[in-house]
């Protein structure tokens, strides 16, 4: 499988407010997989997969 940039919106439920933030993870793994591994140590924390985008290794070079 190649790599992907998947992007989430995560929400933490455990300050009383309904803040939330966007994430991009660079992997070569599912959305689900990388989910529970995100989640898996976070109680009190949704997160909803937006999207997935093929990772140009270029894209790598140049950040990294």
């Amino acid at each position: 499988m190649s790599k992907a940039i998947l992007k989430f919106e995560v929400h933490e439920s455990g300050d009383g407010s309904s803040n939330f933030k966007i994430i991009e993870i660079i992997t070569d793994r599912t959305p689900e997989w990388t989910m529970s591994q995100y989640l898996r140590n976070r109680s009190n924390t949704t997160m909803k997969h937006l999207y997935s985008v093929p990772f140009a290794e270029s894209e790598e070079k140049n950040h990294g």
